[in-house]
């Protein structure tokens, strides 16, 4: 079965970024691009719109409305209605969408500050982007967020 895909409008970029953390295809539309753009980018990448505004969300079938503006809500609105894959979490660059690989560190002699160079052994590339990722204590307060966000327990994630 195919991955779902998505497409969030410029009011929810932030919970555009945590649908990527949780490693959904979720590609974000900025700021400033017109309803009718919104609507053909959707349609042709044959993706699920993910919006705040009900006129829009009427326009584009195969629309999921956000009702909330907490983001710990949007988080869990969407994810009632379409459950994550925890073995997909951190698959996707939160900042463009693409995939991250793991790279070996010696791959990225240069790229790192030298406190994150000494302290981890881990690493992920986008795989589009280049950003890098690695399990520090920004991950792990991902996970405790996401944690109390879903009622998940310690073992899950």
């Amino acid at each position: 079965m195919a991955e779902n895909r998505f497409m969030v409008d410029h009011m929810l970029g932030r919970l555009g970024r945590w649908m990527r953390i949780l490693g959904y295809d979720a590609e974000y539309v900025s700021t400033g691009c017109e309803d009718d753009k919104v609507i053909e980018l959707a349609a042709k990448r044959d993706a699920i719109l993910v919006t705040r505004d009900s006129m829009l969300a009427r326009r584009f079938h195969g629309s999921f409305l956000v009702r909330s503006t907490d983001i710990d809500e949007q988080i869990r609105e969407f994810t009632s209605s379409f459950p994550p894959d925890l073995t997909l979490m951190m698959t996707r660059c939160t900042q463009c969408n693409g995939l991250l690989e793991h790279r070996n560190k010696s791959d990225l002699k240069g790229r790192l500050e030298t406190g994150t160079w000494n302290s981890y052994e881990e690493f992920l590339v986008c795989s589009s982007c280049g950003r890098i990722y690695w399990k520090g204590p920004h991950y792990r307060n991902i996970i405790k967020k996401l944690r109390g966000i879903l009622k998940l327990d310690e073992d899950t994630l």
